[in-house]
């Protein structure tokens, strides 16, 4: 089983991936140039990137106006959250 830190480090690692990607598919629309599909970014945030998600919305004011994508990101979290208890909860204590 992975240790406290191994997970904490892939969470991490993924939501860097996100936020960057979420920078880059930014400046592409700034620039009208072939854009990062959305299933893309969401197949990210359900594999553990949501947070990067969440803070590349709001720093870089990308898809803040789309409701699918806090929707996306919220459910992924929650998701990640049931199963990071159900893994851990028992040895929490």
């Amino acid at each position: 089983m992975a240790t406290y830190s191994e997970i904490i480090c892939y969470y991490m690692c993924l939501s860097l991936i996100l936020f960057f990607i979420m920078g880059i598919d930014k400046a592409k629309a700034i620039f009208h140039k072939w854009r990062i599909p959305e299933a893309t970014l969401f197949i990210l945030s359900f594999l553990g990137g949501f947070a990067g998600g969440f803070l590349g919305m709001f720093v870089f004011r990308h898809k803040i106006r789309k409701p699918v994508f806090y929707f996306v990101f919220t459910v992924s979290m929650l998701a990640h959250i049931c199963i990071l208890i159900s893994l851990f909860g028992k040895y929490a204590a």
